[in-house]
């Protein structure tokens, strides 16, 4: 009588080792770095950090700044971010681009100036991914860090709203995203969250007055089919042309992303 329980078992295990190898498989056959197809869906400073062309650096060298040395571990993590999502069904696979994210992630942390603009990007960026894992409460804590860095960041405001959200928790959810609209009134991902939560438009106080907005990057990582969350940089030479500043099409607060949430 044990033995379709024993077979069954059997069964189990070489399936689950199958599985495991498919994984490792496809992770080597991907390889660490990002491909060409992946290349061209992150922002354009990482196609020119990745670019075995030098001269494609140039353009944004002086706009990133004293990051950019470093930055393409942010774009190894953006790639892993990307990965993670689309990797749902094979779990073995994903958790291997959730650990690669944030170990890149942790790097710029780590090796970037403490006041590197791009911190409250990469912060909001890396909790989104967090939330994204179920990992609420790191979440949480990297939302707060990117908005002690920059208490503008309407982005961080926007995924913190949904962490509360998906918590069930409406209340923190409506506050996050009235003090993020207090920052920045005119945000579009900001006011729509609002009023899908409650059935209203913002109105910021009377007498409040819209935060100066600094420069943002082109864009954090492209939003994939399966991804859940709504989404949400050292000098250039003196004889280096100057950077080209793209055009304004997101919204204060992130003025140049072409994927903002």
């Amino acid at each position: 009588m044990m033995k379709p329980v024993m077979h069954l078992n059997a069964l189990a295990l070489v399936t689950l080792t199958m599985l495991e190898l498919f994984s490792m498989n496809q992770a080597q056959a991907r390889g660490f770095g990002p491909t060409p197809a992946e290349i061209a869906v992150l922002p354009p400073f990482c196609k020119a950090k990745l670019s075995p062309d030098p001269t494609d650096d140039q353009q944004f060298m002086a706009t990133i700044g004293v990051g950019w040395g470093d930055i393409h571990h942010y774009c190894y993590a953006l790639n892993f971010t990307n990965r993670y999502y689309q990797d749902y069904v094979d779990k073995p696979t994903q958790r291997d681009d959730l650990n690669q994210a944030m170990g890149n992630y942790n790097y710029m942390f780590s090796h970037a100036p403490p006041d590197f603009w791009m911190l409250p990007e990469i912060h909001t960026q890396k909790g989104r991914l967090l939330a994204a894992a179920k990992r609420y409460t790191e979440a949480v804590s990297e939302i707060e860090q990117a908005l002690k860095g920059n208490p503008n960041y309407a982005p961080a405001y926007a995924e913190l709203s949904d962490i509360y959200a998906d918590l069930g928790q409406k209340q923190k959810s409506v506050a996050a995203l009235e003090e993020g609209l207090q920052h920045a009134p005119d945000t579009v991902s900001l006011q729509r969250r609002y009023k899908q939560l409650t059935g209203k438009t913002f109105v910021p106080p009377s007498g409040a007055e819209q935060a100066a907005q600094p420069f943002n990057s082109s864009g954090p990582v492209a939003e994939t089919p399966a991804q859940q969350h709504a989404p949400t940089s050292s000098a250039a030479p003196a004889n280096s042309a100057p950077a080209a500043t793209p055009e304004k099409i997101g919204e204060p607060g992130n003025p140049y992303c072409r994927f903002c949430p």
